[in-house]
């Protein structure tokens, strides 16, 4: 594999990615109204030992959504240009005394607020780089040349594959619903959102590309999770749905026992 185009000594960043999952079952929170659904039936998942994972205002998930597990996000990709990496909930992220991972890109990275270089050095491997490819190579990638650029579309999509190369062995999303689902807002209260037009469109794009994206993951770097979206009606299709209470059923089935 060619890890020249990312972080100085990404592959020792894929192994602490994967001492941060542990194989555990990950599950992705993201703002869709559906994820009140995750908040509601959570005390079901207290003592199991499962890897949680969000997007962009990370904050908000974890005020909301996680009280009643008394949880704290393990991975959290901002790579969108309106989080302006690195900023204060980056610092606040990273300076927890736990293992955690904060994904992004180099693209979208502000110097102007701290350099790239001192950031390394202040928080080392739990920083780690992807490319959103936008060329004509969007479709071949990730192969070995190019093993950590992806398809530019929706966060989650990419954060999906970068928790397989992690070695997940199962990947529930919850609050993935691509649009109004029951005519309810399109997002949690709290969140920077945008337009259905946005939402219908990285909805759209999913379905188009991801099984392509999958075949090219899945040779390139030998992993295949099972991969379950948890919004029953979804816009999102190129994936397997299930209802809520079917995910928790195998989230419950297929993680370990949390120790201590």
């Amino acid at each position: 594999m060619n890890y020249n185009h990312y972080l100085p000594d990404t592959p020792q960043r894929i192994e602490y990615l994967k001492s941060v999952i542990r194989e555990r079952p990950c599950v992705i929170l993201l703002a869709g109204p559906s994820v009140t659904k995750f908040k509601q039936y959570s005390l079901k998942l207290k003592d199991r030992d499962i890897c949680y994972a969000s997007v962009n205002d990370y904050w908000v998930i974890e005020k909301i959504i996680l009280p009643k597990l008394n949880k704290k996000l393990d991975i959290v990709m901002r790579s969108a240009k309106e989080c302006k990496v690195p900023s204060q909930p980056d610092f606040d992220f990273l300076n927890r005394p736990v293992n955690n991972v904060l994904i992004s890109e180099r693209a979208g990275y502000h110097e102007s607020q701290m350099p790239l270089s001192a950031f390394l050095v202040g928080f080392g491997n739990k920083v780690f780089f992807f490319v959103a490819e936008r060329s004509t190579i969007m479709h071949h990638v990730p192969n070995p040349q190019y093993p950590l650029h992806f398809f530019a579309q929706a966060s989650f999509t990419i954060l999906m594959s970068i928790l397989a190369i992690g070695g997940a062995p199962l990947i529930v999303i919850f609050g993935a619903d691509g649009g109004y689902i029951h005519g309810r807002e399109l997002y949690l209260d709290g969140w920077v959102d945008s337009s259905l037009e946005r939402l219908q469109y990285d909805a759209w794009l999913f379905n188009n590309t991801w099984p392509i994206l999958h075949r090219n993951l899945v040779q390139t770097h030998k992993v295949n999770p099972r991969i379950i979206n948890a919004s029953s009606r979804s816009h999102y299709t190129a994936m397997k749905k299930v209802t809520t209470y079917d995910a928790f059923n195998i989230l419950t089935q297929e993680s370990r026992q949390e120790v201590g």
